[in-house]
């Protein structure tokens, strides 16, 4: 008995303390959407999920840092091996893990001049400074949008790359809108053949029944080290 008070049952608690507290780990593994360490692990975990292939990690980078109404934390670029690209946006779990879900990743097709330009998912507000999260309808919210604005080149010769970005409206001229509403772009390279822009914020033009709605556009051209016109996406 006494070998059993002193050495047993003490290490048996012991055993089954460890047990609960793996349990609980694993508990609160699945409530925060079985988040993973990195980036690239969530995107491969997203990927099985949607029974898809795996692919490459581009390049990935953050939303607009502080920024608390954007919809997900990071924007990722996949690569797949059939000459396909993806858009993914993972969130941030717990502080350091992440979780991606599949229906938030956007297929992507390159046009055959090998330039691509697109955008994180957008939000909107009041006021160019203040944003919140509306996961459903851009319309009718606000006349602010606001977005991190990406391009994919895949050719090499290509050194710089100027764009603009702008909400047109249906019941205005297309040409006179983007010249006289169109927000400027600074791109700069991240790897992989992707550039990011600067986040930008543009104006919602007014609709017929008293809202604000429309969809974000971006132009955006590709020039070589000589400053010639290589390719262009509008």
């Amino acid at each position: 008995m006494t070998r059993l008070r002193l050495y047993v049952l003490p290490r048996l608690c012991l055993g089954l303390s460890v047990l609960f507290f793996l349990f609980a780990l694993w508990v609160l593994w699945l409530s925060l959407e079985r988040p993973m360490p990195t980036v690239a692990l969530a995107c491969r975990q997203a990927e099985r999920a949607g029974l898809s292939p795996s692919g490459a990690l581009l390049a990935s980078g953050s939303v607009e840092p502080g920024q608390t109404g954007a919809r997900h934390d990071r924007w990722a670029v996949l690569r797949y091996g059939d000459g396909t690209y993806a858009l993914a946006e993972p969130d941030r779990r717990a502080g350091i893990l992440w979780t991606l879900q599949p229906d938030h990743m956007q297929s992507l097709s390159l046009p055959s001049q090998g330039l691509l330009a697109f955008h994180t998912s957008p939000t909107v507000a009041w006021d160019p400074g203040e944003f919140w999260r509306d996961d459903y309808d851009i319309s009718g919210t606000g006349n602010y949008l606001h977005l991190v604005p990406l391009a994919l080149c895949t050719d090499p010769s290509v050194v710089r790359l100027e764009g603009e970005f702008l909400v047109p409206g249906s019941q205005e001229d297309q040409e006179t809108a983007w010249a006289g509403r169109a927000v400027p772009i600074q791109w700069r390279p991240v790897g992989g053949g992707v550039w990011a822009g600067d986040p930008v914020s543009g104006l919602m033009p007014e609709t017929s029944d008293g809202g604000f709605g429309g969809s974000a556009c971006i132009r955006c051209r590709g020039y070589d080290a000589a400053g010639i016109l290589v390719c262009s996406y509008d």
